[in-house]
């Protein structure tokens, strides 16, 4: 199996498994070890999509090629356990900033979001209204949330 996606775009792998389970969320464990470009091995879960579905989905920020095999508890089952494949990870081409820049991380002062590849991000911002108003889109929401009586935004990031 050979699969293309755009940067910070997610592809989803999908199996179809001959082997019945009647309980397959404690009875199966499956996902994909995926190789970077570098030669680095991360393992991705995958999940049980009903009937004798199973689903991977997988995104990376770095261009390049990964491959990749499937891995499940039952090493009898063929259709989910040692399948492999390639996946071309090729730029994004469009104007989606959270695809042309990355997943946004708090950046090292601590004080506001950026994408991954350290670039401003212009929505939401954390420590204050005085970081709401330095941009069009903070302006915007500063108004909106004045006009329904907000003066503070409290964030949580997990």
């Amino acid at each position: 199996m050979k699969l293309s996606v755009m940067k910070n775009k997610v592809v989803e792998l999908i199996y179809e498994s001959s082997q019945y389970y009647s309980d397959p969320y404690n009875e199966v464990q499956f996902g994909i070890n995926v190789i970077n470009p570098d030669g680095n091995t991360k393992r991705i879960p995958g999940f049980w999509g009903g009937d004798n579905i199973w689903r991977v989905r997988y995104s990376s920020s770095k261009k390049g090629k990964y491959k990749f095999k499937t891995v499940c508890s039952d090493k009898t089952n063929k259709d989910l356990e040692g399948r492999t494949g390639e996946i071309t990870v090729i730029p994004y081409e469009g104007k989606n900033p959270l695809y042309k820049h990355g997943p946004l991380k708090v950046s090292n002062n601590k004080k506001y979001l950026e994408h991954e590849d350290g670039s401003h991000f212009s929505g939401w911002q954390i420590a204050g209204t005085s970081h709401c108003q330095q941009g069009t889109n903070g302006q915007k929401l500063s108004k909106s949330l004045h006009r329904i009586g907000l003066k503070k935004v409290i964030m949580s990031l997990y």
